[in-house]
């Protein structure tokens, strides 16, 4: 004899099963759904189904019924999120290179369960992660919900850092001693997650890498420094995190030794890199060629050199050109 399942159950399941096999396109008949609850192990007939599809509708789990000819069809298309909307969201947790390969893979699959199975199938296309572009910390989602944690409660976090000199091994900063900061707020530019707040060391506002944190935060009993009247979250980040523009290319740069960490910490520990002499590298960087890139280029003055393509040199001359021109005509 088939063991029934506990009829008060049945709401539930029905639920769920509607949920994550059903939308405006692939609807249920009465029967279909009778046949799926009778496989489950709930015993039920057409009065008692529809009487729990009242009670769920009741408290806003809707199921949707539609009639095609003389028979209903049932469908579930009310959801917290549509495709559209775990789409966006889906993209993004590709192409941020603050959360880890794993990491973005579980956290896609957890959006996937957000709608039905056929949705699933079709929003799961185009997801591959390229393990190159994100960072093995795999507490970058702990960090941030630490950090959070602190700016609610309003108190000062402690955590160590590092960065990567030569390569994919992580140099702890300031020999491993603690960072202190009152955080103000996280925010996700050009793919990647940083911490901005109070540096107690510095005495002015410093951005962070959740990535480059060693491990989750420690929050501190002591309370944050209060932000200064003039600050603003745009105008913080917009000037600071407003980066490459222009047109696509690679480009070849040859640097200092010294400069070794900023390429891997602007274009990762896997861009093309060879040692061409002692102390001096040359590395082939994708970029988006314009004033910012220039400019970025500029700040590390004669120790760093934009050696092809050509017509990116010529760019690169042309205008420190006038630069120089319209500081002569100002004189």
């Amino acid at each position: 004899m088939e063991k029934k399942l506990d009829p008060k159950g049945r709401p539930l399941y029905l639920y769920r099963y509607m949920f994550e096999n059903t939308d405006k396109n692939h609807t249920l008949t009465l029967e279909q759904i009778m046949e799926v609850l009778h496989n489950a192990g709930f015993a039920g007939n057409a009065h008692t189904i529809r009487d729990d599809i009242k009670a769920l509708n009741s408290i806003g789990r809707t199921i949707e019924a539609e009639r095609v000819g003389v028979t209903m069809h049932y469908y579930c298309d009310k959801r917290p999120l549509d495709n559209s909307e775990l789409k966006l969201i889906i993209d993004a947790v590709v192409a941020s290179r603050s959360i880890g390969k794993l990491e973005s893979d579980n956290l896609i699959q957890k959006l996937l369960c957000l709608t039905n199975t056929q949705a699933a199938e079709e929003l799961e296309v185009g997801t591959e992660v390229d393990r190159k572009v994100k960072t093995e910390n795999k507490d970058v989602g702990l960090t941030v919900a630490v950090i959070t944690k602190a700016i609610y409660l309003q108190k000062k976090v402690a955590f160590q850092y590092y960065e990567l000199v030569t390569g994919p091994e992580k140099i702890l900063r300031r020999e491993g001693a603690s960072y202190v900061i009152s955080p103000y707020m996280t925010c996700e530019v050009d793919n990647r997650y940083y911490v901005v707040g109070w540096s107690d060391d510095h005495n002015e506002i410093r951005h962070y890498r959740a990535d480059r944190i060693v491990t989750a935060p420690t929050i501190l009993d002591e309370d944050q420094v209060p932000a200064p009247e003039t600050f603003d979250p745009a105008t913080y980040t917009n000037p600071i995190f407003d980066m490459f523009r222009g047109e696509e290319a690679q480009v070849v740069l040859e640097y200092e030794a010294s400069i070794r960490k900023n390429i891997i910490d602007r274009f990762g520990a896997d861009v093309p890199t060879e040692k061409i002499k002692e102390n001096r590298y040359r590395s082939t960087v994708t970029v988006m060629v314009g004033n910012t890139f220039f400019g970025w280029v500029f700040m590390f003055g004669p120790d760093m050199q934009i050696m092809g393509p050509d017509w990116v040199v010529e760019k690169f001359t042309g205008m420190l050109g006038k630069v120089q021109n319209f500081n002569k005509q100002e004189k």
